[in-house]
């Protein structure tokens, strides 16, 4: 998180088996409060993917949630979980469901558990995901860091690591579980813009290779509205569309 956004943090009560670790790219204008379940960690980076690769490097525990200021968990998904961990000693990520200030469930989500690969995981978000620490040190698959807010291509840092993941034999599952509330306003909102469209048609190149042309077309099919313009939508599929054109 940024330096200037950490007192907007809401801690949880402390638990004998969590440690809070609190990655802050910048430093805040005051200095947060001590407290012995928490360890924060300062970078002078920016990005969030570098923020939840130290996670993944220094967090001590066995299994990993990301979060963020706006972020408030629910524990009773998360223990079902990890339940679901501790019944399969093959599972490396689970992820759940989140729903909005409203508590109205933030996107469409299967109705069961299902098996993730990169064919249905292009809209997992980070506060989702519950992950096997080991599982992903041993295999070295991390946030790629092009990617993700804070960098040019600002979304896609989850979507890749779960393609990843899957590529090198990871078991990764949904389960229909709530585990976070988060505001609807995210950066996956921006439809329509030149900008938005470069950025997701370079996360199918990192994630397809050289079959992203075809998933793209999939992708698009599905809401052949979705970047408003027939300009837009034919620059994504060709994986040719102008950042220069796009807004901010």
């Amino acid at each position: 998180m940024l330096g200037h956004r950490l007192g907007d943090v809401r801690l949880p009560p402390p638990r004998p088996w969590v440690e809070l670790l609190v990655v802050v790219q910048g430093r805040p204008a005051t200095p947060p409060a001590e407290r012995d379940d928490v360890r924060y960690v300062w970078l002078d980076s920016t990005g969030v993917a570098r923020s939840r690769n130290e996670v993944l490097s220094q967090a001590r525990g066995r299994f990993v949630l990301f979060g963020d200021d706006d972020i408030v968990f629910l524990e009773p998904g998360i223990s079902r979980m990890l339940d679901a961990f501790a019944h399969d000693d093959d599972l490396a990520l689970a992820l759940g469901a989140a729903v909005d200030e409203g508590g109205r469930l933030r996107k469409r989500y299967p109705r069961r558990e299902t098996s993730l690969h990169r064919w249905n995981a292009g809209k997992a978000a980070t506060y989702e995901m519950i992950v096997r620490r080991n599982a992903f040190l041993g295999t070295g698959v991390r946030f790629d860091e092009k990617f993700g807010a804070g960098a040019e291509n600002y979304l896609g840092d989850e979507y890749i690591l779960i393609a990843d993941a899957f590529r090198h034999g990871l078991q990764c599952r949904f389960f229909p579980h709530v585990v976070a509330t988060h505001p609807a306003t995210s950066s996956g909102s921006g439809f329509g813009t030149a900008r938005d469209a470069a950025a997701r048609s370079a996360v199918f190149d990192r994630v397809f290779g050289r079959i992203a042309p075809v998933a793209r077309l999939a992708f698009l099919l599905r809401s052949p509205r979705r970047f408003g313009s027939v300009r837009v939508a034919a620059g994504f599929v060709t994986g040719r569309v102008s950042r220069s054109r796009a807004p901010g």
